[in-house]
Formats: structure tokens, C-alpha cells, sequence
């Protein structure tokens, strides 16, 4: 399969974004006891074209744990500010950004990549 963002000219065909994501980000408020509680809220609902790049595996406590990280491509948007501390919601599944570019400096597109969040018991 071809690669979907041609490096020659940093586009992408508009069939390509057939996914929709929302893009939450954080809003800490304090729980009156001194501490804070840490809710989202929907910061960008878009359309997405989306490919999973590598699955890796993390030993923590003696436990194997599987993560999968996957690319979105999403079309630039000069008036919103993506960044880590921002995650995704695809379907019932949620993603933790890692790395969000503008390939090439070109304003046409988002390269984010994002890890799924997976269950880790008691962590």
C-alpha cells in the first residue's frame, strides 16, 4: 500500500480523511482539599486518516504490558494549538499524544502521534 503523505509536496488526497477523531484537552480544577481533579473537554472534532505505525511492549512491575502507537494526519489549522498534553478519542478508544509536526513547515497538515491508552490495572 502507498504511502498516503507524498514527501515530495506534504499533501494529502481529501479521501484519505475518512476517520473521525475528537482532540480533548485537559481542564484541572481543585477538589477543595488541596488537590486537583482532572477532567476533558472536546477541543477539536475532526476528520482524520489514520494508520498504525508500531506496537511496542513495556515490562513494568514484572507485568508485560502492549501499547500500540498510530499516526493521524489531520488538515493544518493555524488558529488551534495541538500539543502533548492533548489526547485523542477514536471510537471507543483513546490515545495520548506523543509528537505533534507540521511536516516540512508546509501548512497543509498535522502528523500527530499518539499512543493507545490500554488498561493497567492499579498504575
Amino acid at each position: 500500500m502507498p504511502d498516503v503523505l507524498s514527501t515530495a509536496d506534504t499533501t494529502v488526497g481529501s479521501g484519505s480523511f475518512n476517520s473521525p477523531i475528537i482532540i480533548q484537552a485537559p481542564v484541572d480544577t481543585s477538589d477543595g482539599m488541596g488537590g486537583k481533579t482532572r477532567t476533558w473537554t472536546y477541543y477539536i472534532k475532526t476528520m482524520a486518516h489514520i494508520k498504525t505505525w508500531k506496537g511496542i511492549e513495556k515490562i513494568i512491575g514484572q507485568q508485560i504490558y502492549v501499547s500500540n502507537i498510530s499516526q493521524f494526519l489531520i488538515r493544518y489549522r493555524p488558529s488551534q494549538n495541538i500539543d502533548g498534553s492533548m489526547r485523542i478519542l477514536y471510537r471507543s478508544r483513546i490515545y495520548n499524544i506523543r509528537n505533534v509536526i507540521v511536516p516540512a513547515e508546509a501548512q497543509r497538515i498535522i502528523q500527530i502521534l499518539a499512543e493507545e491508552q490500554q488498561a493497567q490495572g492499579s498504575l
